[in-house]
């Protein structure tokens, strides 16, 4: 592990800092960056390395933050075991930090955050590892393989997951979808949290369903397997094959054409 660069603070006008530095890997981890705004974005030009550009109001948010590589991963995380705050202000302050990250295409990403924060992904294409808590806002383009884990009141919504997927969701976390083509989705779902997909086709299908949460998947299913405890409920288009169920409680399981 290195630190490749030391942060370089440069003031413009409706910032009090910027900062610019690369870090060599094709893939990305992001852990906790204290971030009010993140940016993900594929870029053609890098082919080996990651590019950050980072802005703030306060000097300190930019000065916390280190990226290395490791492992050819290029990894963004921040020096202190909490986020900087100013001192007069621990309980009321809200974070100015915006993060603006370039990979090589196809590039893996790993990205764990809490607390309130907004990021925005592009295509990335490639494989997804996430876990939120609080309340985060996600916006993502087309993923390969996802294992995502949401807990709080986070939103999360994505175009298209290409690939096998395990999604838990927790609290009143939600995740709405709009295209699946996965081979395979294991799906557990508590508390009140939602998850919706839209369109698409699903071979394999393992949901379960605790407390009040609900699944509403429009993609066709292959074969299935359902369980539900409590009041929660699960729509589901058609499925081709079989569909094996366990429902406890007052959940309800409702399929097209049934």
């Amino acid at each position: 592990m290195r630190l490749l660069s030391l942060l370089l603070l440069v003031p413009l006008p409706g910032f009090a800092a910027t900062n610019a530095q690369t870090a060599p890997g094709h893939a990305l981890a992001v852990d906790f960056p204290c971030a009010a705004q993140v940016t993900i974005e594929p870029d053609p030009s890098l082919d080996d390395q990651v590019a950050l550009a980072a802005r703030a109001d306060h000097p300190e948010e930019i000065a916390q933050l280190r990226l290395y590589s490791e492992n050819d991963t290029a990894k963004l995380v921040i020096s202190e075991k909490q986020c900087w705050y100013p001192e007069q202000s621990p309980g009321g302050f809200h974070r100015t930090l915006v993060l603006d990250l370039r990979i090589p295409v196809r590039s893996p990403i790993s990205i764990s955050d809490g607390g309130d924060a907004t990021y925005v992904i592009g295509d990335v294409d490639a494989p997804a590892n996430i876990s939120l808590s609080g309340n985060i806002e996600i916006t993502m383009g087309t993923i390969g393989p996802v294992n995502l884990e949401m807990n709080g009141t986070g939103h999360l919504r994505m175009a298209s997951i290409a690939g096998p997927a395990h999604i838990e969701l927790n609290g009143s976390a939600d995740a709405d979808i709009d295209k699946a083509a996965m081979p395979a989705l294991s799906a557990e779902l508590s508390g009140a949290s939602t998850l919706q997909i839209r369109t698409g086709t699903v071979s394999t299908l393992s949901l379960d369903i605790t407390g009040s949460a609900g699944a509403k998947i429009g993609a066709i299913i292959g074969t299935g397997a359902v369980e539900i405890a409590g009041t929660g409920k699960a729509e589901l288009a058609r499925v081709a094959g079989s569909l094996t169920r366990n429902i406890s409680g007052t959940g309800t399981l409702t399929v097209q054409g049934e």
